[in-house]
C-alpha cells in the first residue's frame, strides 16, 4: 500500500496543474522622482518592496499629476511639456504595456481622477481657445458632449484638483475666485451646477488647494478628505450640506489615503529634498519631486 506522503504529493501536484499559482499583484503605490532633466515614475509596495520603474518623462518635462485606476492596472499622468494627458497600462508585475497620449481640444488639464468603478475620468481643464474653465467626463470614446460644470471667467476664476467621491455619486473640486475666495466644493451628479462648500477661505490664494478623498466601501466611511496647506495635513468630515472644521493630522503635504483609510501616504520636507512617507515610516528618501497616488 502506498504511503500517505506519496499520495499527498500526487494530490498536491494535481492541484498545481488544475489551479496555477496566481501572479503577484502590481505594487499599489505610484510616485515620481526627478532624474536629471526628466522625471521617473515608479511603482512600489507600502513596505518598500517590489520597486519597479514604470515610465520616464521626455527630456525637460515634469510630471504634474499621477492618478491610479481603482478598477484596473493603469494610471493617468499629466506632463508640463504637453497638453491633455497620458494613460499608462501595466501588467501584474508592474511592467509597462502601453502609453496612450490623449490631447483632445488642445486644453490644459488642471485636475484628473479615475471613477471608482467604471474606468472613466473626471477632468478639470482650461481651454484657452474657447476661454472656458470646466469639469468634463472622459471615456474611451472621448469627452462627453456636455460639461458637468462651467466655472466661469478664466480672468477671475480658476479650478484645480477634482476628485470623485468613493461611491461615484458626487465629485469634489477646488474652485478659486478673486471675489468669493477659495472653495472645496461638493458637486452632486444629480445637480452638478449647484455645489455645496465643504471648506472655504475668503482669500483664494491661501488654504487648501491639494486634497484627497477617503476610499469607500460597504463597511468603510468615505465622507472625509485630507487636505494640505503645504506644511501640514488636515482632515475634514463632510456631508450633503457642508464640512467640519479642519482637524490637524500631522506635518506633511499632499496626503493620500490607503485603500482602507487606515494609513496615509504623504511627503515630508527634509534637507535632502522630500521623503515619501507611509504614516511614520520613510518609504523613499531624497525625493526631488512629488506627485503620487495609492491605488484604492
Amino acid at each position: 500500500m502506498r504511503s500517505a506522503t506519496f499520495i499527498s504529493r500526487i494530490l498536491l501536484a494535481s492541484a498545481s496543474l488544475a489551479f496555477p499559482a496566481m501572479a503577484a499583484a502590481a505594487p499599489p503605490i505610484a510616485y515620481t522622482n526627478a532624474a536629471g532633466s526628466n522625471v521617473d515614475l515608479y511603482l512600489i509596495n507600502p513596505n518598500g518592496s517590489g520597486k519597479v520603474l514604470l515610465y520616464s518623462s521626455p527630456n525637460k518635462s515634469n510630471i504634474g499629476i499621477v492618478d491610479m485606476d481603482p478598477a484596473s492596472n493603469r494610471l493617468v499622468i499629466t506632463e508640463s511639456a504637453s497638453k491633455g494627458f497620458k494613460i499608462i497600462t501595466y501588467n501584474a508585475a508592474g511592467v509597462r504595456q502601453s502609453v496612450t497620449a490623449v490631447n483632445p481640444d488642445n486644453c490644459f488639464v488642471q485636475g484628473i481622477d479615475f471613477h471608482p468603478t467604471d474606468g472613466s475620468l473626471i477632468v478639470s481643464r482650461y481651454c484657452q481657445a474657447t476661454n472656458v474653465i470646466e469639469v468634463r467626463r472622459w471615456t474611451s470614446a472621448g469627452y462627453d458632449a456636455a460639461a458637468l460644470f462651467n466655472a466661469g471667467d478664466p480672468q477671475t476664476s480658476a479650478i484645480s484638483v477634482v476628485r470623485w467621491l468613493g461611491d461615484g455619486s458626487s465629485f469634489l473640486l477646488y474652485y478659486g475666485n478673486v471675489t468669493t475666495g477659495g472653495h472645496i466644493q461638493r458637486h452632486s451628479l444629480s445637480n452638478p451646477s449647484a455645489p455645496v462648500d465643504v471648506w472655504f477661505n475668503p482669500d483664494y490664494t491661501k488654504g487648501f488647494q491639494t486634497f484627497d478623498v477617503a476610499r469607500c466601501s460597504a463597511s468603510v466611511d468615505c465622507s472625509k478628505l485630507v487636505a494640505t496647506d503645504r506644511l501640514n495635513l488636515y482632515e475634514i468630515d463632510f456631508d450633503d450640506f457642508g464640512g467640519s472644521d479642519p482637524v490637524l493630522l500631522r506635518a506633511g503635504n499632499d496626503g493620500h489615503y490607503s485603500p482602507d483609510n487606515s494609513q496615509m501616504l504623504y511627503l515630508l520636507p527634509a534637507r535632502s529634498g522630500q521623503q515619501l512617507m507611509v504614516d511614520s515610516t520613510t518609504l523613499v528618501s531624497k525625493l526631488s519631486t512629488g506627485p503620487k497616488d495609492w491605488r484604492p
